[in-house]
């Protein structure tokens, strides 16, 4: 009887402990529940969301892969007010057709992607190379993938096989085929045209651009006439001289 008694006790006790135990947990952890985390610095316009370096990858839209791009760093900024990605170091680009076919190729050094308006903008020493190995040249140029049109407003150099082009106000669509330069400042056949030794080398993904071509204009001669997304001024467009008219291929 005195045994079945002292086991009794002996359970009564291990319960007691149990819920000892079990009470003291739960105070630790309300205890923990209570603390605030300190407040974070976050500024959603100049700390990106996600970042990534040696990049290679393709794009795709409605179903077809549309370009592909090869940049050394990607920084994407998903909370900014204006959602975007930065490629600091540089961007090489291929642009497809829907047979997967390359239309175009791009190399600047430096890049920026508007999410909401789909816009592309390429920041110096931009190289383009259409089709058919037509050269274009300028240090600013916007792509909108919306509206499958490319445009510059900087000053701009295209080498075809049989001439050179220089001038501003440059429109095309997204394969380099048809383009209008709206104020021509020099075309000359190519066999007259002779390009410095910088200006003489080819883009590519490896490498970098070859420099821009000296610009005849005068430098300091620049207004801020629109907004751009990387805040670039942009170039005043000297007067046509007389008698010349939009150039369109």
């Amino acid at each position: 009887m005195l045994k079945a008694i002292g086991s009794v006790k002996t359970r009564w006790w291990a319960i007691a402990a149990v819920v000892a135990i079990v009470g003291l947990v739960l105070a630790t952890g309300t205890g923990k529940q209570k603390k605030r985390l300190p407040d974070l610095d976050f500024d959603p316009e100049t700390t990106p969301t996600m970042f990534t370096d040696s990049v290679e990858t393709l794009i795709s839209d409605s179903g077809y892969v549309r370009y592909k791009i090869i940049a050394p760093v990607w920084y994407m900024y998903s909370e900014a007010k204006e959602p975007n990605w930065k490629f600091n170091d540089g961007l090489y680009m291929e642009m497809y057709n829907d047979t997967f076919a390359i239309t175009t190729t791009a190399v600047c050094d430096s890049a920026v992607y508007l999410e909401a308006e789909r816009l592309w903008e390429f920041i110096g020493n931009v190289r383009m190379i259409n089709r058919a190995g037509d050269r274009f040249m300028t240090q600013h140029m916007f792509w909108n993938t919306e509206t499958h049109k490319l445009r510059s407003d900087s000053f701009m150099h295209i080498e075809k096989p049989d001439r050179v082009i220089e001038g501003f106000g440059f429109e095309t669509d997204e394969q380099l085929r048809e383009y209008t330069v709206r104020r021509p400042t020099m075309i000359i056949p190519m066999s007259q045209f002779r390009p410095s030794a910088e200006s003489s080398g080819q883009p590519g993904a490896q490498g970098g651009p070859a420099p821009m071509p000296p610009d005849p204009y005068d430098p300091d001669d620049i207004t801020d006439d629109r907004h751009h997304p990387s805040s670039t001024p942009g170039r005043r467009p000297s007067p046509p001289r007389p008698g010349t008219e939009p150039v369109e291929y």
